[in-house]
């Protein structure tokens, strides 16, 4: 009988062993997954962040190839008006 006592302690400290394990092993599950939510979640804040990053630059881009075509424009004005500009000063002398 007190082989049957010793075997049944045996059982119950390993049961309790187990049960703790158990949880331990659901707070490190639970850790997980919650380490998991928050690096998906940065990783899509992170995506999020570069295509409104990449929609700027694309508008900055615009923007400037639009200042740059007026450069040109007004370059070109200026080439005309300094051709002309020996023609007109000889006429008015």
């Amino acid at each position: 009988e007190d082989h049957i006592q010793k075997a049944i302690e045996h059982i119950e400290l390993a049961f309790e062993e187990n049960t703790r394990e158990q949880e331990y092993i659901n707070k490190e599950r639970e850790h997980f997954e919650n380490n998991q939510k928050t690096i998906e979640s940065f990783i899509q804040t992170a995506e999020q962040l570069h295509e409104e990053a990449l929609g700027k630059l694309r508008e900055h881009i615009k923007v400037l190839q639009e200042q740059n075509q007026s450069l040109k424009y007004y370059n070109e004005q200026i080439d005309i008006l300094t051709k002309q500009l020996p023609l007109t000063s000889l006429l008015h002398s």
